[in-house]
């Protein structure tokens, strides 16, 4: 794995370099199955941002729904998109906690860097949809910040303790995560494998 600082970001939009360091280490074998499957697959990404996760997936071959609190970010992301990645490309402006979708709509569903700003009440209600609007056997890719980083150090030994104490959402923490915002960390208190982490089979 790469080593990477917070001096890695770059806020251009379209260039956020943490964002694609950790793409490739945690999303890529996502990207990999969606471009070896012997058919088209139908993918949402969810929290786009500028789009780099769903640009890879349209190199990937799939139709994917693109979706982000921003209609702004989602704008950019149209604009540098070719005409030919644009035809299996859908924009769906709205907080995923309000979305709806048919159930089965989808074979896969990415949400990279964003369930750490959802309440545990939230997080629940969003696996509940992913589990809804996956078909029988959809797979999930979902990374998060987590309370390793050098923005929560000062949390990491409150999260041992309620670990220790078997808390359900040990790592549950209202907490500055850098000059612009405030986070909700949540991590489960079970340990996720890598493989369960990469992709989840419902």
């Amino acid at each position: 794995m790469d080593e990477f600082t917070l001096a890695d970001v770059d806020r251009i939009p379209g260039k956020d370099r943490l964002g694609e360091k950790l793409f490739r280490v945690f999303g890529g074998e996502f990207v990999e199955r969606v471009k070896s499957s012997p058919k088209i697959l139908r993918i949402e990404d969810f929290g786009v941002g500028y789009g780099f996760t769903t640009k890879q997936l349209l190199k990937a071959g799939a139709i994917t729904t693109a979706n982000d609190l921003s209609e702004d970010h989602l704008k950019v992301l149209w604009d540098t998109t070719s005409e030919e990645e644009r035809s299996p490309l859908h924009l769906v402006p709205e907080n995923v906690v309000n979305l709806e979708f048919p159930d089965g709509s989808f074979d896969g569903i990415m949400a990279c860097r964003w369930f750490n700003f959802l309440t545990v009440d939230e997080v629940l209600k969003v696996l509940k949809k992913f589990h809804k609007w996956l078909v029988p056997g959809g797979r999930i890719c979902v990374t998060m910040e987590f309370l390793c980083s050098a923005w929560y150090v000062n949390e990491y030994p409150k999260y041992l303790k309620r670990k220790r104490n078997r808390e359900e959402w040990p790592g549950v923490f209202q907490t500055e995560s850098g000059p612009q915002f405030e986070a909700n960390i949540t991590l489960p208190a079970k340990s996720i494998h890598y493989d369960e982490y990469m992709g989840i089979t419902i």
